[in-house]
């Protein structure tokens, strides 16, 4: 009876130490370092946009996009914590979408001076780099504020 005791409150000690485990750990981090990284990255792609059009701005946003995924897919196989893996998800999906949108207004602009989807939003098409730049500063800001706790 007294062993049945002992295995219970190990049970609920082994658990208890399960739950503490699955709690997200935290660094100390700056945020206004990324912050001021991502206000110089937006200045930059404003920049190409005027200086030198569509194109090259499509380009550049297309690199800020490979590390929005490359840091969702660390995001993805490096942590567990379910608000982590959430943002990431809410981060890429949205960025991906602006891209596109960018790459398919920029083009149409460029040949027939309207763009093609969602005409009636003025402005949108030079938004998007906006979002893309705020998706890239949500993804950088989890990676640097927890800890990776898988392999």
């Amino acid at each position: 009876m007294l062993s049945d005791i002992e295995s219970t409150n190990d049970e609920v000690e082994s658990t208890e130490d399960s739950e503490k485990s699955k709690k997200p750990v935290r660094r100390n981090f700056n945020p206004m370092a990324v912050y001021f990284r991502t206000a110089i990255m937006i200045l930059i792609s404003y920049f190409l946009f005027y200086a030198f059009g569509y194109a090259l701005l499509i380009m550049f946003m297309l690199l800020i996009e490979v590390n929005i995924l490359r840091d969702t897919r660390e995001i993805l196989s490096r942590y567990s914590y379910g608000f982590a893996r959430k943002a990431a998800y809410f981060n890429a999906a949205p960025s991906v979408v602006c891209l596109l949108v960018l790459a398919v207004n920029g083009f149409t602009i460029t040949q027939s001076g309207v763009p093609l989807i969602l005409p009636e939003i003025e402005g949108l098409t030079l938004l998007c780099p906006l979002l893309i730049a705020a998706a890239l500063y949500g993804t950088t800001n989890i990676r640097k504020m927890y800890v990776p706790d898988l392999k």
